[in-house]
Order: C-alpha cells, then sequence, then structure tokens
C-alpha cells in the first residue's frame, strides 16, 4: 500500500527531514490560525510549528553582494564565512550563522515534503488507473489531516528589497516547477492555490512584484490603510497584489487606545476599531495579522489573543505555540 505522505528518495531533501515525515509531525494535528513569530529562535524551526499546526511561519532573510569572513579576536567564537550566493535566516546580522540558511532550515524541508506527498505513479500493467487515484494534478499540502490546506511562509526582507527579491526568487525556481506556490496570473487575472504560499515583507520589491506577469510571492499589504471608509476601488490592487494584511496592534489602534490596553483586555472601542479593518480586509479577499501586541502579563496576552481571532484576525502572532495551540 503507497503512503503518499512518507517521504520517497529525493536527492534535494535537507538532513533535517530525515527524521520526520508529514505524518510524524501532523498527524492528527488541526491546523489552527496561528503565525509562528520569529520561528527560526524555536528549537526546530519549522518542525515545531508545523507539529502545533501553525498556519503561517516567519523567517528573518538576508542576503550579502559579496563573501566575507568574521575572524574572532577571541577563543571564545569561531571563524564564521557567508557567501554571496546564499540567503541567511537571523534576527540580526551579528547572530547569523553561515549553516542557518534560507534552504537548510525551511525551503529544503519544505520541498522534500511536498514531493513526499505528490508522488509520481506509474503502472507497469499497461491499463489506466486513474480512477483508483481520484484527481492528482491538485496538489497536496504539509497538513496530514488536512492536506488541502497551504502553509503561508512569511520572509521578512532584512537587506535591499530588490537584490533579495532577485536572491529569493532564485531560490523558489524548484517550487515554481514543481507548480507548489499560490500564484496569480496577471494575464487571466486568476489565482492558482498552491500547497505554499509565500509572502515577502519589511523591504519589498513593490515595483518587482507588480512587473510579474506571474506573481509567486506576494506584498504584505497595509492593514492600517484598509479602514470601513476607504474606497474599495482604491484598495483593490491589493487583492492581486497579496494574499495577507498586516499591521501592529499599535498602528490600528493609535497611541493612546493602544496604551490603554496594555493591562487590560480589549474594550469596545479597541473591538470596533479592529473588526473594521478586519472586514474590509475581508472583503479584498485577504487574510490579516497583527504584529507587536501584548505579551505580559500573560492573562491579557491570552486574553488578547483568544479576542483578536473572534474579531476576524485570520493569523494570530504566537511566540508561545504550546499555549497559543491550546487556544484554538
Amino acid at each position: 500500500m503507497i503512503s503518499v505522505f512518507r517521504p520517497v528518495s529525493d536527492a534535494a531533501a535537507s538532513v533535517y527531514t530525515s527524521n520526520y515525515t508529514t505524518e510524524s509531525l501532523t498527524r492528527d494535528v488541526d491546523v489552527k490560525p496561528i503565525h509562528s513569530h520569529n520561528d527560526y529562535w524555536r528549537h526546530r524551526p519549522l518542525f515545531d510549528a508545523l507539529s502545533f499546526g501553525c498556519a503561517s511561519v516567519e523567517a528573518d532573510v538576508w542576503i550579502f553582494d559579496k563573501n566575507y569572513t568574521v575572524v574572532p579576536e577571541t577563543e571564545t567564537t569561531s571563524t564564521k564565512e557567508f557567501g554571496d550566493n546564499e540567503v541567511y535566516v537571523g534576527h540580526n546580522q551579528l547572530y547569523l550563522q553561515p549553516n542557518n540558511t534560507l534552504w537548510s532550515l525551511y525551503l529544503g524541508p519544505i520541498y522534500s515534503f511536498l514531493n513526499s506527498v505528490n508522488p509520481a505513479f506509474r503502472y507497469n500493467d499497461g491499463s489506466n488507473q486513474s480512477a483508483l487515484l481520484g484527481d492528482t494534478t491538485t496538489k497536496h499540502g504539509l497538513f496530514y489531516n488536512s492536506p488541502e490546506v497551504p502553509l503561508h511562509i512569511l520572509f521578512d526582507v532584512k537587506t535591499e528589497a530588490n537584490s533579495t527579491y532577485a536572491a529569493l526568487k532564485s531560490q523558489i525556481q524548484p517550487f515554481i516547477d514543481a507548480q507548489y506556490l499560490t500564484h496569480y496570473d496577471t494575464t487571466q487575472k486568476k489565482w492558482i492555490p498552491g500547497p505554499l504560499t509565500i509572502t515577502i515583507s519589511g523591504n519589498q520589491a513593490t515595483e518587482l512584484v507588480k512587473e510579474e506577469t506571474v506573481r509567486y510571492m506576494f506584498l504584505d499589504s497595509p492593514l492600517v490603510n484598509m479602514k470601513s471608509n476607504a474606497s474599495t476601488e482604491s484598495l483593490q490592487e491589493y487583492s492581486q497584489l497579496a494574499v495577507i494584511a498586516s499591521a501592529s496592534l499599535e498602528q490600528l489602534l493609535g497611541k493612546n487606545l493602544y496604551a490603554s490596553v496594555a493591562t487590560q483586555e480589549l474594550g469596545d472601542q479597541a473591538k470596533t476599531t479592529l473588526k473594521n479593518y478586519f472586514d474590509t480586509a475581508h472583503k479584498l479577499g485577504l487574510k490579516t495579522r497583527i504584529w507587536g501586541g501584548n505579551t505580559w502579563p500573560i492573562h491579557i496576552r491570552n486574553a488578547q489573543m483568544s479576542t483578536l481571532w473572534e474579531l476576524g484576525c485570520d493569523l494570530v502572532n504566537a511566540d508561545d505555540l504550546e499555549y497559543a495551540a491550546k487556544q484554538f
């Protein structure tokens, strides 16, 4: 019996995937509206998020325009060599590690997993067995119980926008070739879903994204612009450039209202304000994400996390995945 959720041999597979399968990570795990904030800080980047059912993960990405070496002046650190042909993952340049690349931590494992759950079949008896398999053109995703649900990955670009976009485009080419990516055909004005959806945040190459005939990476659209009284026509472009609209809690509430909820649950005014933003984004077909919310006191964080989801936040920022998973 063939299990399409067990890995098959794949030369592109990362060493990390040798100990995991999509089944071992996500079987009997419900997909939850959680965005794994600074996911690369976790004990098991990507894998922890999948095991808790997170619908979205985040990686800060860096590139360099020339090779360079960091030579330590003390015995407590080692020499680090960085290349101009890699994309690195880390919160700031000081703590980057040469082996923590976008491919090794994220794209390699994801590509291997997607290959394993979307194997090619051949029948040696010459018979037409397509009816046994049903629709084999739809690509399966990473969630064992919900293979139709895509994983969102957000690249928070820390280096120059256009050059980083070009480097990312090169890295995702295998996914494009395998038809694994959600994409938008500007000629047909048509969305084609895929098991992996990529959003770029931070330093965004806005004009390059707009120029693409087929878009495989999308902008992190500004949720703060999506007020209930805004012209839908003026916002319509976002529905073709983005799948997610994001903002900080302070951006949406304003300085004074944000300060008032720093130590208490969200009140009626805050709820009304946030819901208006969420509703406007949803009318454009965009998912919503809030960052910069309260992280302490814990009971306030927990209460606000639940309220944000109830109001319509599709991807709730979370650092404590274990607790967040219990909330949903």
